[in-house]
């Protein structure tokens, strides 16, 4: 009885949160009203609240919305790999790095120790 009280007492306070603060959408309801914290069952009244202030929208899982900067990450990180590991970049700097060598030893083998750092660099780094 006591958890049907809280509940109903809830519902009325989250009905009236989402209707005073004025999100402009039902994810930004969602997140502006739940957190990591929230009680299961409150997390669903206040979604069905949400539900009832913005009918039209497609509910976007929360999980979906949470990963959306992390998956922009990856996606930047898997951009920066493919171009800056593929094979025409690495023998661009495989390139670089015996110039290097052989500019600070003046010698075939300062550019052959230089081409093999980077090697084991660039092994270690894949």
């Amino acid at each position: 009885m006591f958890r049907q009280i809280i509940c109903i007492l809830t519902l009325l306070f989250s009905i009236t949160v989402v209707a005073s603060d004025g999100p402009t959408s039902y994810s930004e309801c969602i997140f502006k009203h739940v957190s990591g914290n929230t009680v299961p069952e409150v997390a669903k009244i206040i979604e069905s609240a949400c539900k009832d202030q913005f009918p039209s929208e497609k509910a976007i899982p929360i999980e979906v919305a949470r990963c959306a900067d992390i998956k922009k990450l990856l996606t930047d990180w898997d951009a920066y790999v493919r171009d800056n590991f593929n094979t025409d970049a690495l023998a661009k700097q495989r390139t670089k790095a015996a110039v290097s060598g052989f500019m600070s030893g003046g010698s075939s083998s300062s550019t052959a120790r230089a081409q093999a750092n980077f090697d084991r660099q660039i092994a270690a780094q894949l």
